[in-house]
Formats: C-alpha cells, structure tokens, sequence
C-alpha cells in the first residue's frame, strides 16, 4: 500500500518541537505556577512545581538548612536526610516515631 505524500509542515514539526527543549525544565516554572493554584484553589505562590519529589525534597532542606537547626523524625524515609546533607545541614535531634 503506497503511503501518502507528508503533509506540509509534517516533516519540520518533530525538529521544531524538539528545538523547543531545554536541558532541564525551568525551576520557577512561571508558566505552570499560576494555573495550577487556580486549578486547586490555592495561593499560586504556594505552589512549588518540581520534576520529581527528591528535587523538591532537595530543595525544601535547603530551605531548612538556612533557617538553623534541623530535626527528623525516625524512622523515616531516607532521602529527608539525604537531602538535608546536601545543603550541610545541623542535624542535632531525631524524633522517633512510636
């Protein structure tokens, strides 16, 4: 079966869209913030887009890390942890859990 001629433009579009991407996503993701907090009914600037939970992890200790002393709950999981070494955290207290 003999297969159609492309229609035009068809075969730019791929190189166009891939043209289009980046390395790595934006992390202020100004485009995704404000439509989400309108989707869910929150303060767009509550909204903390991220591309996995261990980014937004890793970003949140270092939140935590500047603030001073940090404590963790224990056991827990333990990328909380990883991610609080990243940012040389203090860690002086875990809270175990009953």
């Amino acid at each position: 079966m003999p297969v159609p001629p492309w229609p035009p433009g068809a075969r730019a579009a791929p190189e166009l869209a891939l043209s289009a991407w980046r390395d790595y996503p934006d992390r202020s993701q100004t485009s995704a913030s404000p439509g989400d907090g309108v989707l869910h009914g929150v303060d767009p600037d509550a909204v903390l887009p991220g591309n996995g939970a261990a980014e937004l992890f890793t970003w949140a200790a270092r939140d935590a890390a500047a603030e001073g002393v940090s404590g963790l709950l224990a056991p827990g999981f333990a990328d909380y942890r990883r991610a609080l070494q990243c940012w040389n955290a203090l860690m002086d207290r875990q809270f175990p859990l009953p």
